[in-house]
């Protein structure tokens, strides 16, 4: 009987490891830095496609910003914030409860789960801000 036990206790310890860990137990990185992405815009003076400044990890923006995380990544999320949607959310770097509520209004008007967490898909819902050459601030989503 103890064979059997320990027997049984090696296969699902061995199971454990080889089986790959589900979609939604894959956590993403947080957000440490800021990439440029192209957007849905174009520049009507130019015809170039027109890029906004996006939260990163090592330059892939598949990455999430919570409460308690300080870093130019949430800088970066308030100056978008505050420019495409007028949040009035101070830009300090510290993704703190007024953050954290905007980040919930915005995902709740756009159908998603408001949770309050910036992940791929806010990311993927939200406007960017961009500039054309004449400084003009434009939003666009993500292309």
């Amino acid at each position: 009987m103890k064979r059997v036990i320990a027997v049984a206790t090696a296969l699902v310890a061995c199971a454990t490891v080889l089986l790959p860990a589900s979609p939604a137990a894959a956590a993403t990185p947080v957000c440490t830095s800021s990439v440029l992405q192209p957007t849905t815009g174009i520049d009507p003076y130019t015809g170039a496609r027109l890029s906004a400044s996006v939260p990163s990890a090592s330059g892939s923006t598949n990455c999430h910003l919570q409460s308690g995380i300080a870093n130019a990544a949430v800088k970066v999320l308030q100056r978008e914030l505050n420019d495409c949607y007028q949040t009035g959310l101070t830009v300090d770097g510290v993704y703190g409860p007024a953050t954290k509520a905007k980040v919930a209004s915005i995902q709740n008007a756009y159908g998603i789960s408001a949770d309050g967490i910036y992940g791929p898909t806010t990311r993927s819902v939200i406007y960017w801000a961009t500039r054309n050459d004449f400084a003009q601030l434009r939003c666009f989503r993500l292309q």
